[in-house]
Order: structure tokens, then sequence, then C-alpha cells
């Protein structure tokens, strides 16, 4: 309603994406104030509005920066979620957490692929952050999700990486240093087994024993 009232009569340039952000600041003080969720879900819905219009305004489309639109909102019900968990239940909370995950890291791979690895290296080094941040997340709050899905995604931006290497020198040693270090950790792992069997095994069972 500000933003027409404004515009109409203000010679003044008036943007839309400002006035939500100031409405969220407004709602994040009522949220801190009077310790309520519905305030603290509109300063989210807000400031989330906000961001969205502020791609408007400056031209980024969703199909060509995805994680720009879609992060964010992502992380504040990721966020929203992880203060709430006792209210949501496991099964449903851990429903939440991978649907927010998967967006995020989907949507970094999914401009990673739009834009092309050769002409955007610093994209596969995002996703790569973003995954190393999911597991350090996983193994700090114990939550099984972020492990999988962060080492997951972290081993597709590395794939990417050496695939964008073989290409650019047109060559397949890249491949085979890949290949090898891959073999390397492999026979590490085993060794490992085989070594430290039973404090493999309870690692493993405390594992198991994380949030989902």
């Amino acid at each position: 309603l500000g933003f027409w009232i404004f515009s109409s009569r203000s010679e003044l340039n008036s943007h839309y994406s400002t006035e939500l952000f100031v409405a969220g600041l407004v709602y994040v003080f009522l949220s801190m104030s009077r310790k309520s969720f519905v305030y603290g879900l509109s300063a989210a819905l807000a400031g989330n509005a906000g961001l969205w219009a502020l791609w408007h305004e400056h031209g980024q489309s969703l199909l060509a920066h995805p994680q720009l639109w879609l992060i964010p909102p992502a992380l504040s019900v990721l966020v929203a979620a992880q203060l709430n968990r006792r209210q949501l239940g496991e099964a449903r909370l851990s429903t939440i957490r991978y649907m927010c995950v998967t967006v995020i890291y989907v949507s970094s791979s999914g401009e990673m692929f739009i834009r092309g690895v050769a002409d955007s290296l610093w994209l596969p080094m995002v996703l790569a952050t973003f995954s190393v941040i999911g597991v350090f997340a996983g193994i700090a709050l114990r939550v099984r999700a972020f492990l999988y899905l962060g080492s997951s995604f972290l081993l597709l931006s590395i794939v990417s990486m050496v695939w964008h290497a073989a290409e650019r020198i047109d060559h397949n040693w890249p491949w085979w240093l890949f290949g090898i270090a891959l073999g390397i950790a492999i026979l590490i792992v085993f060794g490992l087994f085989e070594k430290k069997r039973q404090e493999m095994l309870e690692v493993i069972s405390e594992l198991r024993e994380w949030e989902r």
C-alpha cells in the first residue's frame, strides 16, 4: 500500500524492495519484543519478498540465477524448522530438512550447469563452499541430512571442476589423477576398517543415532 501511495504522490522513485525490507525490520522488532512466532514468520516473508523484488528491479531472472531466488527462502524455512524442531516431530522435521537442503544445493548446481563451468569457474567453488558448510553443520548439529547431502554435492562440485580442467587443457590426465586419488581414499577407508574395525563400527553406530 505504501508503495502505491508514495509512487503516486511523490516525484521521488520509490522501490518496492525498500518498502518490504522496512516492513521486515518492523516485524523483526515486533517478534523480538513480543516473542511472537507469527511476527517472526511475517518478517521472513517480507524479507524474502524484498529480496525477490530487488532481484526483479535489477533484472536478475529466476531461470538465469536460481540460487539468488531460491536459497534465501529455503534457508528461512530451514532455520524456522530448526528453531521449532520440538513442535514439528522427527519425521516432519527430517522431511523439511531434506527438502530445504536439496533446494539449496540443486539451485546452486542448476546455475552452475546453466551458465557453464567453463565460463564461471567460481560457481562450482560456491557449491563446494555450501557443501563444506553443510558437512560441518551436520557434524556440529549431529544431523544426517546435512552430512549426507553436503558430502554428495561436494563430490559433484569436485567432479565438475575436474571436468572443466580436462576440457580446458584438452587432456585426460585430470581424470586419471582424480581416479587415483579416489582409489587411494577408498584403500585408506578399507585399511581403517581392517585395523580399527571396532572403532569404525562404533562411529557408524553413533552416526545412526543422529537426527535424520
